[in-house]
Order: structure tokens, then sequence, then C-alpha cells
């Protein structure tokens, strides 16, 4: 008994969970045995029962447009807008922080620098909504960081040190190192950061991979690290053998990567942080039904282009003829096959089956209404029309707002956010002045008719405001942030920008009071002006104290 090796907490509630699910499935009280103890609708369906390999949701991923759809759309959705990363307010100054970020698709565009300055054309966008996309195939994705620290990728990267981790291999093999782990003693986990090894480093690649060629390989068993129970190693799979089609001509396949060199990112979230649930999972059952209703209906179709024939013999004959079914069976097979388009029948008759078809459409959009209703998406949006026609206006707005939730408490905290703070703790971006900050367009909660339109209200607001002294009771900075809804930095940069306006200019002529609608007047001369902004253009007419 003392030669026994002790059970690690993870491993027990693993097996506890397995052992539960074994005798709770043996006593008939699963979930399926509820719905109707006598039949099992997976089995006669045709489903998939118990739990499946990350494999099968990828090969699914890669041949069906359906489940491909399902794990795309969310991402496409959230990542149609480019959000700004930057840490000054002040629009005509760029920090360094914010000149390295610029520069930080050169990195990663070798072997030539990348000039290009397009800010929607940023190639980092289209790595984090890769990302995105990878890891709701299954439990999780990561993303490796390609680093220049002349460190094997299976060693923290160059400057970081790990005090008292405590990792488990999950091999089935390496028992000798399990022991020799639990045998360590178990201080306080610490994760030290040289700051001067990490300056100045520079992003060489990024790499995005699925569940499928990102397995775990060891896991954090200390309970006084914040990483208790994440991985601290991924064997990454640099060939995939459903896409490459010579996989001995790399290098390597699989290598082990330590965790300071990826990002671990989890789509569907539940009690696990380290395992979610895979898109595709929930709606599994409907996605294989329409492959089997699409599949009948093609094949269906396709029989249907030669009707059946039906062969009678004459009445006459009585019920026992001789028939040659080898000679009938030749005569189809040249008919339906070749160029002869006649048959013989000797004392037969040959006669059309009329076809039945069923029009499949119903049975499809069943299936499609089902799967948005567990994507939480509209069917309009998951099958890509965007015309305004289709479309109901409550229906927009509040896929919209669902849109602007994901980016604002999934994309930019776990998914943007944390790239930018691995960059910056490698080095390869400079710390931020005072931090930095993800802003969002705000492109998907207002057409540009509706835009066009709050702008006009908001500098009619601002010109009256303006021309009536209220500035005497209310300050202009409490004004900008308390009815126009503006942010207390952009406030104080569009006060700034109108100070350095008046002192270099002396300001705009005092406008009269009395405005009414779109009649402005300035300085002693009234006219129209569809805008109500009179002499107020941009940002320069604000009075400050």
């Amino acid at each position: 008994m003392n030669n026994m090796i002790p059970l690690d907490p993870i491993m027990l509630n693993q097996l506890q969970t397995i052992t539960t699910n074994i005798l709770t499935t043996r006593s008939g009280s699963s979930w399926t045995s509820l719905l109707d103890p006598r039949r099992n609708l997976d089995q006669e369906c045709g489903y998939p029962e118990g739990p499946l390999a990350p494999e099968t949701f990828y090969q699914l991923y890669r041949k069906d447009c359906i489940a491909r759809r399902a794990v795309q759309v969310w991402a496409d959705e959230g990542w149609s807008v480019t959000p700004d990363v930057y840490d000054v307010e002040d629009t005509d100054k760029v920090s360094p922080f914010e000149k390295a970020w610029l520069d930080l698709p050169s990195s990663i565009s070798a072997p030539t620098k990348n000039y290009s300055r397009d800010h929607e054309s940023n190639p980092l966008w289209q790595w984090l909504q890769l990302f995105d996309e990878m890891s709701g195939i299954g439990t999780y994705g990561v993303m490796l960081y390609g680093l220049d620290d002349g460190v094997e990728l299976s060693q923290p990267v160059a400057g970081f040190v790990e005090e008292n981790s405590v990792p488990v291999s999950v091999r089935k093999d390496d028992y000798q190192g399990v022991i020799k782990n639990r045998e360590q003693p178990r201080g306080v986990y610490r994760l030290h950061h040289n700051v001067e090894k990490t300056s100045g480093r520079k992003l060489l690649y990024l790499r995005v991979f699925p569940e499928y060629l990102a397995q775990i390989a060891s896991y954090e068993t200390n309970p006084s690290s914040p990483r208790y129970g994440l991985p601290t190693s991924y064997l990454l799979s640099f060939n995939d053998q459903w896409s490459s089609q010579d996989t001995g001509s790399m290098p390597t396949s699989t290598l082990t990567v330590h965790w300071t060199r990826v990002q671990h990112l989890v789509v569907q979230m539940e009690s696990s942080i380290t395992y979610g649930t895979p898109v595709l999972e929930p709606i599994l059952p409907r996605v294989l039904d329409l492959r089997k209703i699409y599949a009948s209906s093609a094949e269906g179709y396709y029989r249907l282009g030669f009707p059946g024939i039906s062969f009678e013999t004459h009445p006459t004959l009585g019920g026992d003829v001789d028939i040659s079914i080898s000679n009938t069976r030749n005569q189809l097979e040249q008919y339906m096959n070749g160029m002869q388009r006649y048959l013989i029948g000797l004392g037969m008759t040959a006669k059309t089956l009329p076809p039945s078809v069923t029009d499949p459409i119903p049975f499809i959009e069943k299936q499609l209404q089902a799967i948005c209703m567990a994507l939480d998406i509209p069917q309009r949006v998951f099958m890509g029309s965007e015309r305004g026609e289709l479309s109901s206006g409550q229906d927009d707005r509040r896929h919209k707002g669902k849109c602007r939730k994901r980016r604002t408490r999934f994309q930019s905290p776990r998914v943007l956010g944390p790239m930018v703070n691995n960059l910056i703790a490698y080095g390869v971006l400079p710390p931020p002045e005072n931090g930095f900050k993800q802003v969002w367009p705000d492109q998907d909660t207002q057409t540009e008719d509706e835009k066009a339109d709050v702008s006009v209200k908001k500098t009619q607001s601002l010109v009256s405001y303006r021309a009536s002294g209220a500035d005497d009771i209310m300050a202009p900075k409490d004004f900008m942030v308390d009815l126009l809804g503006m942010t207390i930095d952009r406030a104080d940069a569009i006060l700034k920008s109108a100070k350095k306006f008046q002192d270099e200019t002396g300001g705009l002529e005092p406008i009269e009071q009395g405005i009414s609608g779109s009649q402005v007047t300035s300085g002693g001369t009234a006219g129209k002006d569809p805008a109500g902004v009179g002499s107020l253009k941009g940002k320069t007419g604000i009075k400050t104290k």
C-alpha cells in the first residue's frame, strides 16, 4: 500500500465524474431515458452517442457547409468592424506604444517590410478572427506567438522564470515524471518577469491551432498557483493530415510548447476555464439531419431523372409467363446508360411510373430555424442575406446589440486584450503611458441615416448651448459628458483642441441669441443653415473656462 502513487485532486475528480456517469447510465436514469424509456432516439436516428473526439468536430467543420457556417458566423459578425487600440487620447500625438502597434504588422510580414498603414487591412485582425473561429470548433483553441528570444518552444519565454510550478503530464507512459513532480515541495507559486531581458523583442509569426491540433500535455497541480488546473505545456501539430498533401515534407510535425508562448481561448465557457462546449455540439443532431435531407433530396431528384418503368404481360397470356430477366435487364441498361432509345417487349407492355417529388425546403427551413435558435442569431444573418426587405428593424437592432455585447464582453477581454498584454510582457510592445484602450466603432448599432440624424441633433444642441449662454450654469465638459454622451477623455481632448484653436486664431465670432430651428445668427447676420451649425465647424466652437 505504501508504494501506491497518491492520486492528484484533478485526476481524482475526473475519475469520480467518469464513475458517476457510468453508474447513472446503468441505472437507467440518464437524460435519454427520461425522454422515453421505450426507445433510444440517438440510435434510431443515427446520432452519435457519448462524448465525441475533437477530430470529429474538426472533420465536420471541414466537410459540411452548414457546420462550417455555424462555427464561423459569430466570429464573422464580431470582427466585421475593427477596433482602435491606443493609450493617448490626443489624436495629434503618437505615443511609443501606438507607434509600435502600427509597426507590428511589419514584423509578421516577412521577408519584406509592410508599408501599409491601412487600419482595416491590418493582418492582426485576420489572425484574431481565425483564432476566434478555430477555438469554437472544439472545446478550446490556442494561438502560438513566434518570438526571437532564441529559446526552444518547450521552454518558457526568455525573461520568464516560474517558481514552485508543479506540472503533471497527462501522458500514460510518463509515470516517473508524475512521481517526481508530486514529490516536489509545493510552495507559493510565483512567475518572475525580467523586463530588461524581454525589452525590444520582435514578433516573428502567429499560428492558430484548434483543439484537434493542440493537445494538452501537462497541467499545473500546485493549489497555490493562480494557474491551478490550467495547461502548462501543449503538443502542437504543425502538419494537418486533413489539409497537407505531403506531411513528410515538414522538418517536424509535433512540438512541445510551453504555456508562456501561447494564448488559450475557450469560446463557450461553462464551469471549466480550460474546456468549453464546442459550437457544433448542441446543434449536432440538426446538422446531421440537414445532411440527410440535402443528400436524400439530391439523390431523389437524380433518380427521378429517369422515371421508373413497369413491365406488364398481356392478360391473355395468363399468370405463368416465361420472361427472360437477363435480356430485359440488358435492354434497360442500354436504354438508361447508352444511346439506345427503344425497348422491345415480346408479350409485355412498358409503362412509366409517375414520379413522386417532395419539396425539401420546409424540412430544411425547420432544421435551420433550430440551429439559429441554438446559436441565437437571426436566420437571415446565418444564411448571409442582408437585404433590407428581408430584415426586421427590431430583429436587426437586437442582433447588433448582441454583436456589441460580444465585442465588449468576449473579444476585448478574452481575445484582443490578452494579446496586447502578452505582447507588452514579451517586450514586443512598450508599456503604455496610462494603460491602453480598445474602442470599437459604433457602426453596429445605427444605420448611416440614423447616425447622420443623431449627428445633426447633437450639433444643433451644441450650437444652442453655446448661443444661449448656458455655460454660466453648466461647464462645457459637463455638457459634453452628461448630455452629449462623450467620454471624459474625449471631452478633454476636444476642449484642449478648441483652446488651441482660440489661442492661434482668436476664436470664432460670437453667435447671437435667438436660435430657432435651423436659423442661426452669426456675426449679426441671419441666414439659413440646414445643419443648424452656423459658423461652428467641427470641434472648434467651444468656449472654455
